[in-house]
């Protein structure tokens, strides 16, 4: 069954950030309880980098182990889990249960271009990257599509590099 045919009664979207990353299962017990038939896991998106977005932001590796057992727990408690700015490679077998925007900026990494996902997948978000690798992004960012990073984004990336040349 595809995203187009699963029925939603009651949806939630759980965004997923540094505050709440740890809880997703508490976080589906509690939506149940309210009457969710559907819970939308969706990676939260910043609009701009600043040091308040950057602290919002978990690494995948991070994540994951937490997501799993709340797609786990969330399923047992019989809840259709859909999943919305991801990539399809965190979560192999699930590629029925993601929401694809249309619009959505992602970019593809080298190892995107090997994965058997990569011509259904948006890439990587330019949260993710973030939370992935930091600002050591800018020293690599001629590997991203031109005005993927605003000169805004820029900026903070510079200043975050500074800082972090200066502790070493």
């Amino acid at each position: 069954m595809s995203v187009k045919e699963k029925s939603v009664d009651s949806f939630a979207k759980v965004i997923i950030s540094f505050q709440n990353y740890k809880d997703l299962s508490g976080i589906v017990l509690s939506l149940k309880e309210r009457g969710v038939s559907t819970v939308v896991f969706s990676q939260v998106a910043v609009p701009g980098l600043s040091s308040e977005n950057h602290s919002l932001l978990v690494p995948a590796k991070d994540m994951l182990p937490h997501l799993l057992k709340a797609v786990q727990v969330a399923r047992r408690e019989g809840l259709i889990c859909l999943f919305e700015d991801l990539p399809l490679c965190l979560l192999p077998g699930e590629e029925e249960n993601f929401i694809f925007k249309s619009g959505s900026v992602g970019v593809k990494m080298q190892f995107c271009l090997a994965c058997e996902l990569s011509p259904r997948c948006g890439g990587i978000t330019k949260a993710q990257l973030i939370a992935e690798y930091g600002t050591q992004l800018l020293s690599w960012q001629f590997l991203f599509p031109k005005d993927f990073f605003t000169q805004e984004d820029i900026a903070f990336l510079d200043e975050q590099l500074l800082k972090e040349g200066r502790r070493v």
